[in-house]
Order: structure tokens, then C-alpha cells, then sequence
């Protein structure tokens, strides 16, 4: 398993189908209902072994994009096209050129545009000395690229990381999303490598296999924000959107004007005015989400934004890092009306359910099992895969 990310999710970030609502639409403030969950629409997208993970609608909602394991070279983790009713991939892009044969990679983050404008950010990883892949300590090279996706490897180089936007240190964006022909919105944190070193039946000491990515588990250095990317020249600026301190996922809501996010250690939402301003709280979830339940993924339609909830506790796992671990407890989803703070169980899954994104006509695409959103890549071995959950909101 590679070490590099793909969430939350994390987590994971990007993500948003949200966007994929037409910006041109007139606002109408209708709260949109929250069906249940009809066991028939619920519909399962992928099927890999190992992890399929990080879902977003494309700009047009023709298409869902995906982080996948390569199942030939794991060291590597691509981005696959499928369309919403799944099947065969329509496209992918992945590194298989033997110059990437001592490295790992992945695609952490990506957006594809209506018109095939495609932007994501890469994490290259090199072997460490005596120490075979997978094996790694950090990435030597994180980069934001925009390219066309026909030609994905032919590319402009936007940013280069670790970089400080608005006085916050920041090494990976996730939750990428077009807002514009040269305008874009993505979650900012610090990327934290976690070895993963079990130990096995046949020896004391553990064997590190891979190693897990943080997205803003560990202490209060460790937290992002929501930003807005420009692009000009061939470069990429980002700004921090005041009030969105903190946050561990967000989505746009109310027609996009709106920012919904939510904080590590907290299970409620906030919003935010799409331009920045003061955070308000947003809508607490249903009293039975008790502390020490997380928000582990989110996205938002209109006035509704579904939540994917799970019971988490850190263990310390060195001098200022924690390491977030599942406990038992409810794995399910949540809808939220923004106009009045309503909850609303929409289902209970025996696997956690963590990044998610909604499309223009109300359709969920969900990451089930494996990991979560922005807390942790993933939790262990377990393969995660893609379901699709129709009409969710209406």
C-alpha cells in the first residue's frame, strides 16, 4: 500500500458534486427533502480488492471521478472516470512509466471541468535508502497541475508544496472543485505521514508494510481552512476564506453561496458566507450523536447537506501527532436542513461511510469501508469501494 494520499476524508477530501449545479439556476428557497433510504437505490459502483475511494461529480454530473489502488502496481494510486450508473471505466490516468518504478505516487485531488479542464494535485514519493517500496517516510515532490484531460501528462505546474497562504502553513489540497473557467475552491491542510507498522504472529517487532496519511488529526498546528485558487499566467494564488478556520471537509450549499463545513473533535456543522465572514453554527445533528462521534465526510444541495457520522478516539502516537482510530459505534448518514436544523437518519451501514459527493439531481455517491475522509486515509486492509444512492435528496 502506498503512503500517499488519495480522503476524508480524510477523510478527502476532491470531491464536491455541488458544484456540478448549474450556477446560472435562480434561487428558489424550497428545503429540499430527504428520502429514506430505498435498499434498490442503493447501488454498488466498484469493485476492487483493494481500495476505490474519494468520489466527485464532474462539473457537467455525467461522470463520477475516483481515487483508486492500481491493482497491477499498488505502489501507485490513479484517478478513474466511471459514469453514474458504474460499469467500465471510462478513462484513467495512472503512472506506469518505468520511471516511476522506485517511487510511489498518487492523485490526491482532481476536478474535471466541462470543457475537459482538468486540475489535481500529485504526491511523489522516493524509495528511502535499503528500504524497498512501499516503505516511505514523506513525499519528495507535491505539485498542482492543470492539464486537458485528454492529455493528462502534458501539463502546467500551478503550485509547488509545502507553501504558507495567509499565515497557514499548508502541504496538500483535497476537495478540489471548478467554481469558474479560472477559478477554484479546495480544502488546504498539512499532509501527516504516519508509519504503519504492525507487528506479525512470527516476530516481536513490527513490520512497517505502508504508512498512513493524517489530514488534520494531530494538534492545533495541524488545521486548514477552505480556500480560493485563482488562475492567471499559468500560476495558481490562494487565499484563505475567513471563518472557515479549522475545517475538516466543506461543500457549498444554498445555491453556492454558502460555505458548510465541519471541525475535528465537533459533531456539528457551521456555515459561512461563500465570499468569508463570521462562522455560524449551522445545524446541529439529532441529540443521539453523542461527543466523540465524527463528521467524517459532507456535501450539500441547496438547503440539505448529508453526513457521514462514525465514533472516533486519537491515540498519541508521538511528541504532537494523533492518530485517529475507529471505535464501534454508529456507521451511518445523516441529512441536515439548513433552514432549520433538522436531522434525520437516512441509513446505518455495517462498514464507515466517509467521502461523499451529491450531483445536480439529488444522487449520493458515497466511499464505503476502508478508511475516512480527512481524519485518516484509511484505517487498515479493508478494500473500500463506491456506492451510488439515488434520489437522496430531492
Amino acid at each position: 500500500m502506498p503512503i500517499l494520499p488519495a480522503r476524508r476524508r480524510g477523510v478527502v477530501f476532491l470531491l464536491l458534486a455541488v458544484l456540478a449545479c448549474g450556477h446560472s439556476e435562480s434561487f428558489v428557497p424550497t428545503v429540499p427533502i430527504v428520502a429514506p433510504l430505498d435498499p434498490i437505490a442503493d447501488m454498488q459502483l466498484t469493485f476492487n480488492a483493494d481500495q476505490d475511494y474519494w468520489p466527485s461529480w464532474t462539473e457537467d454530473g455525467r461522470g463520477v471521478l475516483y481515487a483508486f489502488t492500481d491493482p497491477i502496481d499498488p505502489q501507485h494510486r490513479c484517478i478513474g472516470l466511471l459514469a453514474p450508473e458504474g460499469g467500465t471505466q471510462l478513462w484513467h490516468m495512472c503512472h506506469s512509466a518505468a520511471i516511476y518504478a522506485d517511487s510511489t505516487s498518487s492523485f490526491g485531488a482532481y476536478a474535471l471541468g466541462s470543457d475537459g479542464r482538468l486540475i489535481y494535485t500529485e504526491a511523489i514519493g522516493r524509495a528511502l535508502s535499503g528500504i524497498p517500496i512501499p516503505v516511505q517516510v514523506a513525499p519528495v515532490e507535491t505539485t498542482l497541475w492543470l492539464a486537458d484531460s485528454a492529455r493528462p501528462f502534458n501539463r502546467t505546474p500551478l503550485l509547488v508544496f509545502p507553501l504558507h497562504v495567509d499565515g497557514i502553513a499548508i502541504s496538500w489540497l483535497s476537495d478540489i472543485a471548478w467554481t469558474g473557467p479560472n477559478t477554484f475552491m479546495a480544502l488546504a491542510q498539512q499532509m501527516i505521514v504516519q508509519p504503519h507498522c504492525p507487528a506479525t504472529p512470527l516476530s516481536l517487532a513490527p513490520i512497517c508494510e505502508y504508512s498512513d496519511t493524517v489530514f488534520g488529526s494531530g494538534d492545533a498546528q495541524d488545521v486548514g481552512a477552505v480556500v480560493r485558487g485563482t488562475i492567471a499566467a499559468g500560476i495558481a494564488t490562494l487565499h484563505v476564506i475567513a471563518g472557515t478556520g479549522g475545517a475538516t471537509g466543506y461543500s457549498l450549499a444554498e445555491h453556492d453561496a454558502t460555505i458548510v463545513f465541519t471541525r475535528k473533535d465537533e459533531n456539528v456543522i457551521y456555515k459561512v458566507p461563500a465570499a468569508g465572514g463570521v462562522a455560524v453554527l449551522a445545524g446541529p445533528p439529532n441529540s443521539s450523536l453523542l461527543p466523540g462521534f465524527q463528521l467524517l465526510g459532507i456535501a450539500c444541495r441547496l438547503s440539505t447537506c448529508i453526513l457521514s457520522v462514525d465514533s472516533v478516539t486519537f491515540v498519541r502516537t508521538g511528541v504532537s501527532r494523533r492518530n485517529a482510530e475507529l471505535r464501534g459505534g454508529n456507521r451511518e448518514l445523516w441529512g441536515i436542513s439548513l433552514a432549520s436544523g433538522d436531522a434525520s437518519l437516512i441509513a446505518r451501514y455495517p462498514a464507515v461511510v466517509s467521502s461523499m459527493a451529491i450531483s445536480s439531481s439529488g444522487d449520493l455517491v458515497v466511499q464505503v469501508d476502508g478508511g475516512w475522509g480527512h481524519l485518516q486515509t484509511f484505517a487498515g486492509s479493508n478494500p473500500s469501494d463506491l456506492r451510488l444512492l439515488r434520489g437522496i435528496v430531492k
